[in-house]
């Protein structure tokens, strides 16, 4: 989701926030929260405000997307964690 050392989204992360924002929209009782995992570069606290200001500009009302900051150390495969609640 993100581009190597950067907490802005990368193209392929922008085309995912897009697909949960109609997801979100779809799914009016859902809430979701956003936890970030950071590497030497860039603090996960970043990467999770980074996500949620990016939902919150494709519609997602700001009630219903919540920031869980950064979770520690991330990998390769995991930067970001989007938990959606019913």
């Amino acid at each position: 989701m993100f581009d190597a050392g950067k907490a802005g989204l990368s193209a392929t992360g922008k085309s995912a926030v897009q697909a949960l924002a109609a997801y979100m929209d779809a799914t009016k009782g859902a809430k979701l929260r956003v936890d970030g995992y950071g590497d030497k570069q860039v603090p996960g606290a970043r990467r999770s405000a980074a996500v949620r200001a990016a939902l919150i500009a494709a519609g997602v009302p700001k009630a219903r997307a919540s920031d869980g900051g950064g979770k520690g150390a991330g990998t390769k495969g995991q930067a970001a964690v989007v938990t959606v609640t019913l």
